[in-house]
């Protein structure tokens, strides 16, 4: 109900040409994720470098206390991400949402 809601009022947008709702399965769909994180001693951040192995990610910035991660992924493997490192003392984050493109 409410996905149709927002469907409906998308397409009254002047820019809008034309809108679906996509499937993560059947599109090729991407999203980005920044993630600052508390790193108070070098274990903490070579734990954290391990989990960006494991998922792909990037680190992006570097300082004494604390660690920026790039994730570009599919929305349920960044969730899957969060979930990981949410052991972790997370400072700030910032989520792009997601843009697709059907198969």
């Amino acid at each position: 109900m409410v996905l149709e809601q927002i469907m409906k009022q998308l397409a009254k947008l002047e820019e809008v040409m034309h809108v679906v709702h996509l499937e993560e399965d059947s599109s090729c769909c991407s999203e980005l994720v920044f993630v600052k994180l508390h790193t108070p001693d070098v274990s903490v951040r070579s734990d954290i470098r391990q989990l960006c192995d494991l998922y792909g990610a990037r680190v992006v910035d570097t300082q004494e206390s604390e660690i920026i991660i790039e994730l570009s992924e599919v929305p349920s493997r960044i969730d899957a991400f969060l979930d990981v490192i949410s052991n972790f003392k997370i400072l700030e984050m910032s989520r792009s949402g997601v843009t697709a493109i059907e198969k």
